[in-house]
């Protein structure tokens, strides 16, 4: 197996401080691990300021995931605030809709009673208009035929409010 050099850069400023990094090794025959040696002592050479480099862009790296986390607290932060204010505000709309709710349904038991006050109301008149025509026919002793139609015209407004 053949030895893998794995090389990272941030920004092209870094090329030229970048450290190859060794991974992938695996037990090796005699020659290889010569050849090996020799590549790894090859590597091992790096001065002091390429190791002040790698120690800087660690520095960096630190920051930059501290400043990362921070930035995502924040974020958080304000998501789980404002999921707050719309449960609050999604509570007071569902306050309103019991509220209006409830309103309809007592506007629908007022409209009933009104309807059947009208229609008891239509019947007493009904009633009265019955009464006045026949004390006048009795009166008069004379039936005409406008008499007779209203007479009709009451007693089948009677029998539909009756029947409903």
């Amino acid at each position: 197996l053949s030895l893998m050099i794995k090389r990272e850069f941030r920004r092209e400023s870094d090329i030229s401080k970048a450290v190859p990094l060794l991974i992938g090794e695996h037990p090796k025959t005699a020659s290889e691990r010569d050849s090996q040696t020799k590549k790894k002592a090859k590597y091992a050479e790096s001065t002091s300021t390429e190791k002040e480099s790698v120690s800087d862009l660690r520095v960096k790296n630190r920051e930059s995931a501290c400043k990362s986390r921070k930035k995502k607290k924040l974020q958080i932060a304000s998501i789980e605030s404002e999921f707050e204010n719309l449960k609050t505000e999604n509570i007071k709309l569902q306050k309103n809709i019991d509220c209006y709710t409830e309103r309809i349904k007592n506007m629908e038991q007022y409209n009933n009673r009104i309807k059947q006050t009208l229609e008891y109301m239509q019947l007493q008149q009904s009633l009265i208009m019955i009464y006045l025509c026949k004390e006048k026919q009795v009166s008069d002793s004379q039936k005409g035929p406008q008499m007779l139609d209203l007479n009709s015209f009451v007693i089948s407004k009677l029998a539909k409010s009756l029947k409903s």
